[in-house]
């Protein structure tokens, strides 16, 4: 158990049994656990005691979730079987019979009165959990289904599966009204557009890439043209008109939104030379880009005619990550060499180097401002720096392992931040805490804020994550 305040470790709750799934009580003060050899464990977390152990599955419990009134747990098995369990005595109400094959997820609707399954025979299941009857299979995926959300209001449900699709459900038909297909089952990266409203994109190592409306989940459309290999960078203009793609061999592509046409390829990068595009950023008023690779000096590009203005120079690793001050006068790098560097855009000078970080610096933001900037790096921390003396204000420690993204709201007063330990934890820059923490299902590869309380990420299985931060 972890303080999220501090990041301090609290206690470790130990079962020979070993761990599968884990859920907790709606009051914080009971953890039920999912093991491998069949049962499932009700903890006190105070005190960091089993109180039951809940036995009655055949085989390994593969998932766990604790009904919204924290009285009821219901638990997935490879035995092929829902159970629910009442937690107060740890006695069986029933059990759920229906899937042909694996269970490998379930959620509980907000009423507390149906559980919607996924299974490995490519449907789901939505229960009567008063009743324990199957009240209709939810069928449409191709593969096996891999995981599955409700909504809050508890009329849908979300699943993902290994079809590389993403499908919305109406629980009270059959019906899923939409589905967003997204490619093969690796994404890279994801990008949305500055009002939140038009697009999000994700980018996977199929070499495609697909325009996501975030309110629907759809992908209406498909960026043509890329000449090279898989895109593993995106940028957006500050209108939304065009995104800029980087590639694994150094080419960097423009595509205009409205077309999903490649408009312009800047040549100039020393593609045949095999050096990927680590990072690429625009300037605010959308005319310029700066782009980072394997070994050369980072370079800005006129987004207009495609020719390199100016190369900058002075790390003595490579350059991971950029972002550009809100007036465009100045660029924030980061890199293999533990710093950070300022950088005057109009003569490619350093203006300031921030040193604090123990291991290389993997991603780099600005306040709105312009007066801060939140980096992120492979010691497993964050740091809020105040861009005029150079001074570290905060640093951020939560996260297990590296931290391999970072993205800010639109008012610049929190940054979330995804991780290789599985983790998206949201931080008010103002104090340093964490207020949140979302949970993906691989290491969280990348994210964006649509808006203030919006998260979209994506993780290295492929799925994209649209979340909430709710308030209070």
């Amino acid at each position: 158990m972890w303080d999220l305040d501090t990041g301090r470790e609290l206690r470790t709750l130990e079962d020979s049994e070993g761990f599968h799934g884990v859920a907790l009580t709606p009051d914080g003060r009971r953890a039920v656990s999912a093991a491998y050899e069949g049962t499932l464990k009700v903890w006190d977390l105070e005190t960091g005691c089993a109180l039951l152990t809940l036995k009655g599955h055949s085989a390994h419990v593969y998932g766990v979730v604790v009904t919204p009134d924290g009285e009821r747990a219901v638990s997935a098995s490879d035995d092929h079987t829902l159970k629910v369990w009442d937690l107060a005595t740890g006695r069986l109400l029933r059990t759920l019979e229906g899937h042909s094959a694996y269970f490998s997820g379930v959620a509980v609707t907000p009423d507390g009165k149906r559980a919607v399954s996924a299974s490995w025979n490519n449907a789901l299941n939505v229960w009567d959990l008063e009743t324990g009857r199957a009240l209709r299979t939810l069928e449409g995926h191709s593969s096996a289904v891999s995981g599955v959300a409700v909504t809050p209001d508890g009329k849908r449900a979300v699943s993902a599966s290994f079809d590389a699709t993403l499908k919305v459900w109406d629980l009270d038909t059959d019906h899923a009204p939409y589905a967003s297909e997204g490619g093969s089952p690796t994404g890279a990266c994801v990008a949305v557009t500055p009002d939140g409203k038009r697009a999000v994109f994700s980018a996977s190592l199929d070499k495609a890439l697909k325009v996501w409306d975030p309110e629907t989940g759809r992908a209406p459309r498909t960026l043509e043209g890329h000449p090279d290999t898989a895109v593993v960078r995106l940028a957006m203009t500050p209108d939304g008109k065009l995104a800029v793609g980087a590639s694994l061999t150094g080419v960097l592509t423009v595509w205009d939104l409205d077309t999903g046409c490649a408009v312009r390829t800047l040549e100039s990068l020393p593609r045949f030379h095999g050096e990927p595009v680590h990072c690429v950023t625009v300037t605010p008023d959308g005319k310029q880009a700066v782009s980072a690779t394997e070994r050369s000096p980072m370079k800005v590009w006129d987004l207009e005619t495609g020719r390199a203005l100016r190369a900058l120079e002075g790390h003595s690793g490579v350059v991971l990550g950029l972002a550009m001050a809100p007036d465009g006068k100045s660029a924030i790098s980061a890199s293999m060499d533990h710093t950070l560097k300022v950088w005057d855009m109009e003569t490619g000078r350093t203006l300031r180097t921030l040193e604090g970080h123990l291991a290389p610096v993997y991603a780099v933001t600005v306040t709105p401002d312009g007066k801060r900037a939140v980096s992120a790096s492979t010691d497993n921390t964050l740091n809020v720096w105040d861009l005029a003396t150079g001074r570290a204000l905060h640093t951020l420690e939560g996260q297990s392992y590296k931290v391999s993204g970072m993205a800010m709201t639109p008012d610049g007063k929190r940054a979330v931040s995804p991780s290789v330990d599985k983790t998206l934890k949201v931080w008010e820059l103002d104090t340093g805490l964490a207020i949140a923490t979302f949970y993906c299902d691989g290491a969280a590869l990348c994210c964006a804020f649509p808006d203030d309380r919006r998260i979209v990420a994506g993780d290295q299985g492929g799925r994209v994550y649209f979340l909430v931060l709710e308030e209070g």
